[in-house]
């Protein structure tokens, strides 16, 4: 990200949107296309005062209050784009700060080492609440570590003798104790949460919980959020934060982030930085912890800062190296997929590997094949119907469910052959290989090859059977890369489906892999994308969606129902969902929690509890379908702002705070650059942008992927010009944000604009 040291130690989202990291060596603002950096300069009165940033606090007009380690205060203007170093109303105020809480009237409440003071927006200035001051044992005033304003006007101070209140009309804090009728140690992370439980994290002995609202209040402590409980050890509390959902971030300094949901009691996890996982925590030692717009928890950790997504666990990959590793699985290839009549999960892995997932025991157990088919794929799984669980490999392989006990399914007719696909009907165990489909009677053990044959257009469309599958109807279907055939077993033919070249009620292509039935009508997953066949007196007429619909690619390895019969395509651009009522397709980006772009073939399924499962060479992808689609229909616009402007080479400030700025070059200015971005950080790298200077371009201009979204432009003639941008968000939340001026008078309350002037001296 560029940040001036590696440190962090502050993070706070201001009004525009954009997020402002302060470090040991300076401060970031980050809007997620660029990065602009503030330092300390000797000679500069309007620089930071002091390079090591503690603490920060949006303010309403867009701008940012900045607590430093030694040099006190300052307030960031976005109207003229410096630093105001603030100075006490009288007497003197702190000049190590540690936190802020807003006052509710557009300033702050400062928690410094001086005590508890109050930023007056009003004024600008700091007034250093000499007659509240926190009395301490030895006569002295205490400092404060934190502090924490309630919506009634209750004021709460964490310092080095415990937790103190202020109340409403009040004027000297009294202290309040945390443990029994005691004062606790030092307290350094006061947090009020939407049930109206104050949160209070101390330096040594953990987090206490009051026990109702309001300032009159006693506190408990959850053991498993006690000083000496294993996932605090003693280490001091120094940010608490609430998600949109409810859970509560615990940063701790050096055991990582504590996180607990308080409608589970039992639900206490630990976050934690895994040096061989880059996508773990940066570091343990935590800060500071913020929201931005999107939900994503942001964390300012010894070694950088860390975002995590909304974690509502919608999206969920489970591989070979958890955290837990009775989660681990025992190989990251995943080819094969099957849900138990008791809903343990079977996974057929690489080398004759094979996982059973209990959920409700929450344990992974591992099997080997034994001989010949230690070294096969397992792509082929059922419960049989006698209770055994059939897998292919160098044949068939029999497995007891609970003991986990192996033998092998005497057919001499496979002589051996890899089984990639298997199913049961009431008669017939259905066996596919790479040389034909083999149906073996249960009753008598006969065995009969079906095979493919060019001369006769009744025969498997092809010999390698990818999947069997055994419709509703009793209808036996196989996927095949010569199409689709429906098999007659009585009679042993096939009646085949392929794409036929100027049909366009065929298969768009004929390489099939997956077949999902939906009554009387079928799915098809094809190397050209998913064919919908919709039934008819004569079979069936497909109807093709691709790429061009909005597929996520048109290699599609696998597809899976979920419990509102939409369908979830997995291919080899992602995962897409196709709502056949609502008449949409949406592809998955990394936003919604996807980071993954292969897929195994036929390797999906469906839980009884809606969970979807899709196995890929990189593990096993748990999704939960309506809660990625509740996102969508809760899904928030970002704010598209310019971010900066330059005219000649000489920075413009802006307040892109402010619906409608104002740019003026001035009669003598030539050049304008102009950086814009969608304040949206779920995948940053994902969005794509374009301009238009009405007026001047008759098109719409295309940003390269990948490159800061930005304007030049040069020489332009004299007048007044709308420069309207645009943000294209993929995902299941797919959008367009366009932001232009909608008239010369009013404009709609969705719309921002920046108007361009030129003839009139620099201003905003």
């Amino acid at each position: 990200m560029g940040l001036p040291h590696i440190t962090t130690t502050a993070i706070a989202r201001a009004r525009d949107g954009t997020m402002w990291i302060g470090t040991r060596g300076g401060l970031t603002r980050y809007d997620g296309q660029r990065v602009r950096v503030f330092k300390q300069v000797q000679v500069d009165p309007h620089s930071l005062p002091d390079n090591y940033v503690r603490a920060l606090i949006a303010l309403p007009d867009g701008g940012v209050l900045v607590g430093t380690n030694v040099g006190g205060l300052a307030r960031y203007d976005p109207q003229k784009g410096y630093f105001v170093r603030l100075k006490a109303m009288r007497g003197h105020i702190g000049s190590r700060i540690f936190g802020f809480t807003s006052d509710g009237a557009g300033g702050a409440y400062v928690a410094s080492d001086g005590g508890v003071h109050r930023y007056l927006a009003s004024s600008d200035a700091i007034d250093p609440m000499a007659e509240s001051a926190i009395p301490s044992a030895n006569g002295q005033h205490q400092g404060a570590f934190a502090v924490h304003r309630d919506p009634d006007g209750t004021l709460w101070a964490g310092c080095e003798q415990g937790l103190w209140v202020l109340r409403p009309g009040a004027h000297r804090f009294d202290p309040v104790p945390l443990a029994g009728n005691r004062l606790t140690g030092d307290v350094w992370a006061i947090m009020r949460d939407r049930r109206g439980q104050l949160w209070v994290g101390t330096g040594a002995d953990g987090i206490f919980r009051s026990t109702g609202g309001g300032s009159q209040v006693s506190f408990r402590q959850d053991p498993m959020l006690a000083g000496n409980a294993p996932l605090i050890g003693h280490r001091t509390i120094r940010a608490i934060l609430e998600d949109r959902q409810g859970r509560v971030w615990i940063g701790t300094d050096g055991m990582g982030i504590v996180l607990v949901d308080p409608s589970r009691p039992s639900a206490v996890t630990a976050l934690r930085r895994i040096p061989a996982n880059p996508f773990s925590l940066a570091g343990d030692t935590v800060r500071s912890l913020a929201l931005d717009g999107n939900g994503g928890v942001w964390a300012a950790t010894e070694l950088g800062a860390s975002r995590a997504s909304r974690r509502d666990d919608a999206v969920l990959r489970i591989g070979s190296a958890m955290t837990n590793a009775r989660l681990s699985l025992s190989d990251d290839n995943v080819r094969g997929i099957l849900i138990d009549r008791r809903g343990r999960i079977w996974l057929g892995l690489s080398s004759g590997a094979i996982d059973q997932l209990d959920r409700d025991a929450g344990r992974v157990r591992h099997l080997t094949l034994n001989g010949h088919h230690s070294g096969q794929d397992i792509k082929a799984l059922i419960d049989a119907s006698d209770g055994s669980i059939l897998v292919g490999a160098r044949g068939l392989v029999a497995i007891d469910p609970i003991t986990l006990a192996q033998h092998d399914v005497p057919i001499p007719e496979l002589g051996g052959l890899p089984v990639i696909s298997l199913a049961e009907t009431g008669r017939h165990l259905l066996i596919g290989t790479y040389k034909g489909l083999y149906a073996r009677d249960k009753a008598t053990g006969r065995v009969t090859l079906y095979e493919h044959d060019p001369a006769n257009p009744r025969s498997l469309p092809n010999n390698e059977v990818i999947n069997i599958v055994v419709a509703g109807d009793g209808q036996v279907l196989v996927a095949t890369p010569g199409g689709i055939g429906r098999l007659d077993v009585a009679s042993g033919r096939f009646a085949n489906y392929a794409n036929r070249a100027n049909d366009p009620d065929s298969l768009p292509q004929d390489y099939t892999a997956s077949i999902v039935s939906a009554g009387r009508n079928l799915w098809v997953g094809t190397y050209g994308g998913v064919a919908f066949g919709q039934s008819t007196k004569s079979g069936w007429r497909f109807r093709a969606i691709s790429e061009a619909h909005g597929l996520s690619g048109d290699n599609v390895a696998s597809l899976v129902l979920d419990s509102r019969s939409r369908v979830w395509a997995a291919s080899a651009g992602g995962i897409s969902v196709i709502d056949p009522a609502a008449r949409y397709v949406h592809a998955m980006s990394r936003r919604d929690g996807l980071t993954i772009r292969a897929f195994n073939q036929r390797a999906a399924a469906r839980m009884t509890d809606g969970s979807l499962l899709f196995g890929s060479p990189t593990g096993l992808t748990v999704l939960q379908p309506e809660t990625l689609l509740k996102r969508q229909r809760e899904a928030e616009g970002a704010n598209l702002i310019v971010s900066e402007a330059h005219v000649d080479g000489r920075r413009l400030p802006i307040n892109s705070a402010l619906r409608n700025p104002t740019l003026r070059l001035g009669r003598d200015g030539r050049t304008l650059r102009l950086g814009f971005a969608l304040t949206d950080y779920d995948a940053p790298e994902e969005i794509t942008y374009s301009y238009r200077l009405d007026g001047f371009d008759r098109e719409w201009m295309e940003i390269p992927a990948g490159t800061p979204a930005g304007a030049t432009y040069t020489n332009l003639p004299a007048g007044r010009y709308t420069l309207q941008l645009r943000a294209q968000v993929p995902g299941l939340a797919a959008q367009t944000i366009t932001r232009p001026i909608s008239g010369a008078g009013s404009r709609s309350a969705d719309h921002h604009a920046t108007d361009i002037d030129r003839g009139r001296p620099p201003m905003v």
